[in-house]
């Protein structure tokens, strides 16, 4: 008797080990990401027939919130967007990617880099990015836990429906831009404010980012943007002043040379957003890139 459950018990547990292993698995290989990975392989592509001078470099602030195909009618420039979900996750993903996207030869012709980034917002971003283990399209490795357990992947399939196209974005229009067309701007979120305070961080973070750039596009000059958001009520302009004097402190202490700023002002309103705080809508878009294209425009012999 004691031998028939022992039999039992050894069944079952090889049976559980066998379905939490193709779980594992499962969940590997679907993760959720495939219209990042989709978004980031058209922008390549589409770069290799496109005659740029100029890029625009970040995360999702970027890709919603800046428009190369407006950079291009309104400087003297022809622009292309380079801007991933969540700066490709690590700083080593994304600049591996812009280095095998865009090839030497090209790079060394990009006259302007325009980089927005949110990193310097996020209280303990950096630090979480450090740690990040995600590839470039958001795909954790194949590990001992699910990345999403099985009772929410189940609850998510149920309502799956617009939930995912929500997420989603489509693909890029000429230029990298983000497409509009096919996104219904819901900004059904919760507004809230925060800034990065360890500068010591951030110092060191920038250096990195700034060498990662100029060793990228040795002959571009370099504008780094604090991008706009919609804080609401929520805004605290004591500590944005502080935190702004302090960064542009920063670049001209140490970045002083070919490299400019722009710190943007926070959106008026939620309607100028799209489905977060820093993501624009259409029309905060043309905002935004009025704005930057005003200071590309300030530049000498451009």
């Amino acid at each position: 008797m004691g031998s028939v459950k022992y039999k039992s018990v050894i069944v079952i547990f090889i049976i559980f080990i066998l379905v939490y292993s193709y779980y594992l698995l499962f969940d590997y290989q679907n993760q959720g990401s495939r219209w990042v990975e989709s978004f980031g392989k058209t922008k390549a592509v589409m770069s290799q027939s496109e005659n740029f001078s100029a890029v625009l470099l970040g995360g999702s602030n970027l890709a919603y919130s800046l428009s190369a195909s407006q950079l291009s009618q309104e400087t003297k420039l022809e622009w292309f967007n380079f801007g991933l979900p969540s700066e490709g996750y690590t700083d080593k993903n994304y600049w591996r990617y812009i280095k095998e996207t865009i090839k030497p030869e090209k790079r060394d012709k990009i006259r302007v880099v325009v980089y927005s980034t949110l990193a310097l917002y996020r209280s303990g971003y950096l630090k979480l990015r450090n740690e990040e283990n995600r590839n470039i399209w958001g795909n954790k490795p194949l590990g001992k836990v699910p990345d999403t357990a099985l009772a929410v992947r189940m609850r998510s399939y149920i309502k799956l429906s617009a939930s995912y196209e929500n997420e989603s974005y489509p693909l890029p229009t000429d230029y990298g831009d983000f497409n509009f067309e096919f996104k219904k701007c819901n900004p059904d979120y919760k507004a809230s404010f925060d800034r990065e305070q360890d500068f010591g961080i951030i110092e060191d973070w920038l250096h990195s980012q700034i060498n990662e750039m100029r060793g990228l596009f040795p002959n571009a000059r370099l504008t780094i943007v604090m991008p706009s958001e919609y804080y609401g009520n929520y805004y605290n302009a004591n500590m944005a002043s502080l935190h702004n004097s302090q960064f542009i402190e920063l670049t001209k202490k140490y970045y002083s040379d070919g490299i400019n700023s722009l710190i943007q002002k926070p959106f008026s309103s939620k309607s100028l957003t799209c489905d977060a705080i820093h993501h624009a809508s259409n029309k905060g878009r043309h905002i935004r890139t009025s704005e930057l294209t005003k200071l590309i425009n300030s530049y000498p012999n451009f």
